[in-house]
């Protein structure tokens, strides 16, 4: 490099960012390789995924148990990431009730709307290590014409946790700044500055060029020490950008911190009710937003554990909006479907989409030779099982991910009438915290493991 290029390159922030490289590099780089060498231990996550008013048993369960399980009318749009999940059939709710005992108890194994803290707050104390978010709560319709007797998140026992409903105050919770927008050809707009040259480019091309000329054992070395110090460079780029408020220059599936807005303008100021992100023609945009928030901040370790609630118990959701299945009716009505239940079927078959497209995006974002969803567990839950009969059992609960390797995804099971509980405490066994009970529950879903 010339010694006017060098001149040119160097401004306060460049400058900063190379001393931080030479800083972090030199005292870490042994750890840094021998984790390369070896392999890390990844970080574990939790996301929880409600849909509201409970299914129809018979368009959602399979009747074939084990890897060759059938999907319903609802769980159609499981298809594409079959490999990844586990269906359970025969898990009960232990409580009594209608929605609202059904919602209270869905997170928290504790009967009747008893005082108890959801097991989402409890990952967000176990698994905060190297966080800024405990547990990052995002909903689509969460918080419109409800009350706290649909909670389903407590912060506390009794204390239902705050959901976040407009992506654009959930970005900058998440990130800082403001959003993403597209430029005039289409392309999501980065918060970084663009066309700056990453500075290890030019000094590690001469490294690279050494490879022609080594055994494999050296080479072996040298790339090992190429892609460590490309990490460094990562994070530091990552640090300096949470520093200012501005996101990555980097587009790879894992941590851009590029979140598409589709267009969708929220005021600062909505003074009109309902606001625009609350309003029923704009659910399916908010809840794409808000899925590529939630699969952002998992990727960039901004937190471990995510809720996404779409809408609440007793929906007010009319689900003829763009995008949805164009059906008019109200939502909640819809679930007291009687003898015609195909309407309310494809309903929530809308809702396993959006699922869906969390668990996809979730594993296209790679951590080494895995993913993230692989060191993921994913739930939904439900405030009611049959909603016609309003009762609690067999609720519709699917889990994605592998924990890690702890679960064995690509199939059904049938748990002859279990404890929901149980596959909370399933859950935090599956994410390394050696606990045997949660809630009124105790000891761990049968058939899971």
């Amino acid at each position: 490099m010339s010694r006017s290029k060098i001149i040119a390159e160097i401004n306060r922030r460049n400058l900063l960012k190379y001393l931080g490289n030479a800083a972090i590099c030199a005292p870490f780089m042994r750890t840094l390789l021998e984790t390369e060498a070896f392999g890390a231990d990844r970080a574990k996550r939790a996301l929880f995924f409600f849909y509201p008013d409970g299914m129809v048993p018979d368009q959602f369960h399979p009747t074939t148990m084990g890897a060759n399980f059938d999907l319903k009318t609802t769980t159609k749009p499981f298809e594409s990431v079959r490999g990844d999940i586990v269906m359970i059939r025969g898990s009960n709710y232990s409580t009594m009730g209608s929605h609202e005992a059904g919602a209270s108890y869905c997170l928290t194994a504790t009967a009747d709307r008893g005082p108890a803290i959801s097991l989402d707050t409890y990952l967000g104390t176990k698994l905060k290590a190297g966080v800024s978010l405990p547990v990052l709560r995002l909903g689509t319709g969460a918080t419109f014409q409800t009350g706290s007797d649909k909670a389903i998140s407590f912060a506390a026992p009794g204390v239902p946790s705050s959901i976040e409903d407009n992506p654009k105050k959930a970005f900058a919770a998440v990130f800082g700044g403001s959003p993403t927008t597209p430029d005039a050809g289409g392309a999501p707009k980065s918060l970084g500055a663009k066309g700056q040259k990453s500075v290890l480019d030019s000094g590690l091309s001469d490294l690279k060029a050494l490879q022609t000329r080594l055994g494999s054992i050296e080479k072996s070395k040298l790339e090992l020490h190429v892609e460590s110090v490309r990490e460094l460079e990562r994070r530091t780029q990552i640090m300096i950008d949470q520093e200012s408020g501005m996101g990555s220059m980097e587009t790879a599936p894992s941590c851009n911190r590029m979140v598409d807005f589709r267009g969708f303008n929220i005021p600062d100021n909505d003074p009109v009710y309902p606001p625009v992100a609350l309003k029923n023609e704009n659910f399916n945009t908010v809840c794409d937003i808000q899925i590529d928030i939630a699969v952002q901040a998992m990727a960039c370790g901004i937190t471990n554990v995510v809720l996404f609630q779409m809408s609440h118990a007793v929906s007010p959701l009319t689900m003829d909006f763009p995008g949805g299945p164009g059906i008019s009716k109200f939502h909640h009505d819809i679930s007291h479907f009687g003898g015609s239940p195909d309407e309310h079927a494809k309903n929530q078959a809308y809702f396993m989409s959006k699922y869906v497209k969390i668990i996809a995006g979730m594993k296209a974002v790679k951590e080494g030779d895995k993913s993230l969803l692989y060191n993921s567990i994913a739930m939904s839950v439900s405030d009611l099982a049959h909603s016609d009969y309003h009762n609690f059992t067999s609720v519709g609960v699917v889990l994605a991910g592998q924990a890690g390797g702890y679960i064995k995804t690509g199939r059904a099971i049938d748990v002859a009438g279990a404890s929901h509980g149980q596959t909370l405490v399933s859950t935090l066994q599956a994410l390394g915290i050696q606990d045997d009970k949660f809630g009124q529950a105790s000891g761990v879903l049968p058939g899971l493991v």
